[in-house]
């Protein structure tokens, strides 16, 4: 097969299009350039492969050689590098997992691995956290041509004329398997063999097409730019309009694919077309001849970037392209070319000894980190530290008699405090438990993940089982709860801004995709109707209500890099300013001043404290477990809040002669 330089300028268009969409520069679809590699590799690897069979030269033995000899030298630098840095970057449940990809890479099974632990789809799990995440298309291109040349020359042996035929019908069977499994089980639709193989099947049928004819192409210069440009222009509409939030395996796969086997077909034979000789561009062929070194490289320092939160600005994106770029030129003039070109280990059992060695590397370190759960030790206890789940339970509203769970002290009698709310309250539990401890005052926790603490407001939640009678279920549970305890005061938290700037944040449809039953409170007017109604009822219970408004939200925070920043503090992120949180939640405030000032209601706003934090970590703690909650030693920052409510409800147990809870042994956790 004559060299065309058209086909490395295509490989360039598909890693650049990966390169800048794994960076965020603006091709959303970018990712179809793997699409154009499959369609690429297929042709390419099914000319040569038919070529020696139906010439009777075709070794098994020297295929896999070549294949050696072009994929292994870099991949075992790259899994060396990505095993030895990973542990200075990686927390350990991640660095736990990375040793599972590394074990998968050597025997071909990166994809099925993948498989097994990405969650909620190739596009919707966090890719950053997998630094040889991309190694997925290696798997299925390997297994796809373990199998291709001895089912090659089956079929050449014993088919020769139904060879073409079969192939086929095993490429339109892969495709509606595809287009099926995309419909049903997406993540199986795009990381496995099976509905991928007729990607490569679609180049690799060209080849035998076109190596069949033996000459040249039956259609005229005219329609050959024709096909080109209609090529080009698929690929440049699947690179420009197609978003991770598609479907991008099964029949959108199709439109790039047909584009590059356009362009293949369209610059076949002499002269090339217009589109082939821009291609064909000495910058886009160089390009494309170090486009497995980009791809290989790019993943691992664009996945760290935005693991540490260093890939954010326009500027920063621009780098990490350079870097990628000068560090394939590198390896693919240091390592790629002396291996490939044999200048350096010619012989076959050298690149048996190199296989091996990638196979030691790669299974070593991975077991390693697998066997010693990622090495938690070598990080600082700040790392770990999480809401204190021991003290803080969600209720089971599916069960058939839910029980409460308790807080402060041991419970003697009647009397003490509630928490209510939403998975926000759950960090405030540690703190109110120990001042329960501290003022003798028993207590009880009411916390689902999502619905409001209100009595006449609810949501079908999937947390909820998607119960229409959900809300009915809080508001009744609530009521049993304050009358047969006597409950005296509640505290009600939730990220209240959710209700009173839907239009704002447009977060109100990603905490509660089914719209609200009609009449229910939505948007600021009815969310002060609801808190009035919901503090009437209580007062009247004979209930003191504490508001605690939200925490201030920390945009530029994760629960990974505020534990990262136990190790690393300068990726510590900045706290949210007064004026930006003043105006996000403008709403919510303007129902607050609308509500009565009462005796039996408090309102206390976190953000007195918060957000005279300097910043979000203290002692390399973090203060915050993501964007909105708080960690525990957040959370104790706000005692001087909390504390005076305590004192008051301790007093009024002595004035009323309601007895104090035993004092319970001193403890300094939960």
């Amino acid at each position: 097969m004559r060299y065309r330089p058209d086909i490395d300028g295509l490989r360039a268009v598909a890693v650049l299009s990966v390169l800048f969409y794994h960076a965020r520069v603006g091709l959303d679809g970018g990712v179809v350039g793997i699409d154009i590699f499959f369609a690429i590799s297929g042709f390419l690897i099914t000319g040569l492969l038919y070529k020696s069979i139906t010439a009777g030269t075709f070794s098994y033995t020297n295929f896999w050689e070549r294949r050696v000899r072009r994929l292994v030298p870099v991949l075992i630098v790259l899994t060396g590098f990505v095993a030895i840095v990973s542990p200075l970057v990686l927390l350990p449940e991640d660095l736990k997992d990375l040793g599972g990809s590394l074990v998968a890479g050597p025997v071909l099974l990166s994809n099925v691995y993948f498989l097994r632990v990405i969650e909620g789809g190739y596009f919707a799990d966090q890719p950053e956290t997998r630094p040889l995440l991309h190694t997925w298309t290696l798997g299925v291109e390997e297994q796809f041509y373990l199998l291709l040349p001895i089912s090659l020359a089956l079929l050449y042996r014993f088919f020769p004329r139904r060879l073409g035929g079969i192939l086929i019908a095993v490429c339109a069977f892969s495709f509606a398997l595809s287009v099926w499994l995309t419909s049903s089980y997406e993540s199986f639709a795009y990381l496995t063999l099976p509905s991928r193989a007729w990607e490569f099947l679609m180049g690799g049928l060209l080849v035998i097409w076109l190596q069949a004819r033996g000459g040249g192409l039956p259609f005229s210069q005219r329609s050959r730019e024709a096909m080109a440009w209609t090529g080009a222009a698929m690929i440049a509409g699947a690179v420009l309009c197609y978003h991770p939030g598609m479907r991008l395996s099964g029949s959108a796969a199709m439109l790039p694919c047909l584009g590059t086997i356009l362009i293949l077909l369209a610059n076949a034979s002499e002269p090339l077309t217009s589109v082939g000789r821009l291609l064909g561009h000495p910058w886009a062929v160089r390009t494309g001849q170090i486009s497995y070194s980009i791809y290989l490289w790019h993943w691992p320092l664009v996945a760290w970037s935005l693991y540490l939160g260093l890939l954010v600005s326009p500027a920063s994106k621009i780098l990490i392209c350079l870097l990628v770029y000068l560090v394939s030129y590198a390896s693919w003039s240091w390592i790629e070319t002396p291996i490939r070109s044999r200048r350096v280990l010619p012989q076959r059992r050298a690149m048996m000894g190199v296989y091996a060695v990638y196979v030691l590397v790669s299974i070593t370190f991975g077991q390693l980190y697998v066997a010693k759960e990622g090495f938690p030790q070598f990080w600082p206890q700040a790392a770990s530290e999480t809401i204190a789940l021991p003290v803080a339970r969600m209720i089971d509203l599916q069960a058939q008699d839910p029980q409460v769970p308790t807080l402060g002290s041991p419970r003697t009698g009647p009397g003490g405090f509630l928490l209510w709310g939403d998975c926000h309250a759950m960090s405030l539990a540690l703190l109110l438990h120990r001042l329960g401890q501290e003022y003798h005052q028993s207590g009880l926790q009411l916390i689902k993940g999502a619905p409001a603490p209100l009595l006449n407001w609810g949501q079908e939640m999937a947390s909820g089982g998607n119960n229409p009678d959900f809300r009915d279920q809080w508001r009744d549970l609530t009521l049993k709860t304050i009358r047969n305890n006597e409950i005296h005061t509640i505290f009600m938290l939730r990220d209240w801004s959710n209700y009173s700037r839907r239009q704002s944040l447009g977060r109100y449809d990603e905490f509660f995709p089914t719209p609200p039953r009609e009449g229910s409170g939505q948007g600021e007017e009815n969310l002060s109707q609801d808190l009035k109604d919901t503090i009437r009822t209580l007062n009247r219970l004979g209930v003191r209500v504490v508001l605690v408004c939200g925490f201030p939200s920390q945009p530029t925070a994760n629960s990974r890099n505020l534990r990262l920043t136990s190790r690393w503090p300068m990726l510590a992120p900045p706290p949210m300013d007064e004026a930006t949180h003043r105006a996000l939640n403008a709403s919510f405030y303007r129902v607050l001043e609308d509500l009565p000032q009462t005796p039996g209601f408090t309102v206390v706003d976190p953000a007195r404290i918060i957000l005279g934090w300097s910043q979000l970590t203290l002692d390399h703690v973090p203060l915050y477990m993501d964007a909105t909650h708080l960690s525990d030693r957040g959370a104790a920052l706000l005692r001087p809040l909390f504390e005076p409510i305590f004192q008051t409800m301790k007093a009024d147990a002595s004035e009323t002669g309601r007895p104090l809870e035993q004092d319970p042994p001193r403890s300094d956790g939960p």
